[in-house]
């Protein structure tokens, strides 16, 4: 019995976004995808409201976020001289490993965005979702979740 998850629109998903039609491994389209998934198991197993199941989502990733950060705090501070990546630091005077640390903390922050963003555009476009019967004559019931 799968969940189907569909958009506001009445479009395919593919249409509202259309990274997917590019074919490629591509990390946005993973993003989207675990967003409708977790729409689709709450629906079956969940019952959280739309607000509800946002919120823990976004919860989830901020603290996923926060505690990969604080490691490469960790290592910032591990390193000689750790003031040298911190604000107000002149490029040149930032040597590799700093450099490194810093740019670890600069593609964690770009995921929470791309979380973020997507997860917002997710919920934006969400008509609902329902549970196909595969079995059934009526193919589907209602649709349990509504945005």
């Amino acid at each position: 019995m799968p969940e189907v998850v569909y958009a506001k629109s009445g479009e395919d998903w593919n249409k509202v976004f259309p990274i997917w039609d590019q074919n490629v491994e591509n990390y946005e389209w993973r993003i989207i995808n675990s967003i409708l998934e977790a729409i689709a198991m709450n629906n079956r197993f969940g019952g959280k409201s739309t607000e509800e199941l946002k919120a823990s989502i976004l919860v989830g990733i901020k603290e996923q976020v926060n505690e990969e950060l604080n490691k490469t705090l960790i290592a910032l501070q591990a390193l000689p001289n750790p003031e040298a990546g911190m604000f107000g630091a002149k490029v040149e005077d930032i040597n590799e490993d700093h450099q490194k640390v810093l740019d670890t903390r600069r593609n964690y922050w770009a995921e929470y965005g791309r979380w973020s963003y997507y997860l917002d555009a997710v919920f934006e476009n969400l008509g609902g979702a329902y549970r196909e019967y595969k079995n059934r004559s009526d193919n589907h019931v209602s649709p349990t979740v509504e945005a």
